[in-house]
């Protein structure tokens, strides 16, 4: 990736401080690491203090979000994301809001990008789980129309060549996969043979080519590093289609019909994955009615926790959740380069805490 930008006059925060009433836990989570990677990823154990969001609003006027985050309600993935976080100058917590259905983190990445994580339940349409992606998304956009960039981190399943024999990816529990396209699967057609159809728009593109080429720059140095680090299988990223949809997917002969129904002109592979949430992330981005995602590029970075079969634990959803952070913030160091992206022209105003 390019070179780390200078950090921009007036933003750089300071780091928190381990044991000052900050909920780190210091537990080793044992994952695998960059060469380059400190030897522990905190978890923040204990929720902020609510504030009032409209009130920071007129308080902070100059402070723009450029990037917005969806989790689910796994914790996991939220304390992932969170350790990304750091508190603005002056403040000893990040801020913590709710918004009607929608609980919402703000902080600081990469010494100068204002970001806000918002959490939702598994899928993108809402349920008895919490608000959907769809709705996390749109909120965010609402309340910060100037967001350049929208994520989801978390958990997926891959698809193995068990399950689909054309995957160029050879997938194990742990790798990381980055959508290059989504293929939503919410429509389907269920035909007398018992064989399926998908209805719908086909497979959406998530980014520009200047953006994808971005990524998949990290992802090669991402691979080389890990392979150079470790003696034992080290985790692999992969970049490509992915099913999206908010059907939990727990049985392998249902993934193996999706996987070949996804083997599309363009897309002779057909799907590395799926996961859930990044279909309602596309929906919120065409209700703006303004923006693509040429101008608004969408990140799915998720970490593979099983197979789509019905086989995973609470373990392999960690280390798959962690691994996909780890992922996701070489991107963010790398799409950090106004020079070529451009999603972090905007300063960020620190303003009296």
């Amino acid at each position: 990736p390019s070179a780390k930008k200078p950090r921009k006059q007036g933003s750089t925060v300071p780091d928190p401080t381990p044991g000052a009433g900050d909920g780190i836990d210091e537990t080793d989570h044992g994952m695998p690491r960059r060469a380059s990677e400190p030897a522990q990823r905190k978890l923040p154990m204990s929720k902020p203090k609510l504030r009032n969001l409209e009130e920071d609003k007129k308080k902070y006027p100059d402070q723009k979000v450029s990037v917005g985050i969806i989790v689910s309600k796994n914790k996991v993935e939220r304390k992932g994301v969170l350790t990304l976080f750091k508190c603005f100058p002056g403040e000893d917590e990040i801020r913590h809001y709710s918004t009607d259905m929608v609980e919402l983190y703000m902080g600081v990445i990469d010494d100068c990008c204002i970001a806000v994580l918002g959490q939702c339940g598994q899928g993108a349409a809402d349920s008895n789980d919490g608000p959907g992606s769809q709705r996390v998304a749109h909120d965010i956009l609402s309340n910060w129309p100037e967001c350049r960039l929208l994520a989801t981190v978390g958990i997926a399943f891959g698809t193995p060549k068990s399950i689909n024999p054309k995957v160029k990816a050879n997938s194990k529990l742990g790798d990381v996969l980055i959508g290059q396209t989504i293929l939503p699967y919410a429509h389907l057609k269920i035909l007398p043979s018992g064989e399926c159809e998908i209805r719908g728009p086909g497979y959406q593109f998530l980014m520009s080519q200047k953006v994808l080429n971005g990524v998949k720059q990290v992802i090669r140095i991402y691979n080389d590093e890990c392979d150079s680090a470790s003696s034992m299988p080290a985790p692999k990223a992969y970049v490509g289609p992915l099913l999206s949809g908010s059907t939990l997917l727990n049985n392998s002969d249902y993934h193996a019909e999706l996987a070949k129904l996804s083997q599309a002109p363009g897309w002779p592979g057909g799907i590395i994955g799926g996961e859930m949430e990044g279909v309602g992330l596309v929906e919120a981005l065409k209700l703006t009615g303004e923006k693509n995602h040429e101008k608004l590029p969408i990140l799915i970075v998720k970490g593979i926790s099983d197979f789509g079969d019905g086989q995973k634990g609470d373990e392999d959803q960690q280390r798959a959740a962690l691994e996909a952070v780890k992922v996701f913030e070489l991107i963010m160091d790398e799409l950090a380069n106004p020079n070529l992206y451009g999603f972090y022209e905007l300063p960020m105003a620190t303003g009296d805490a």
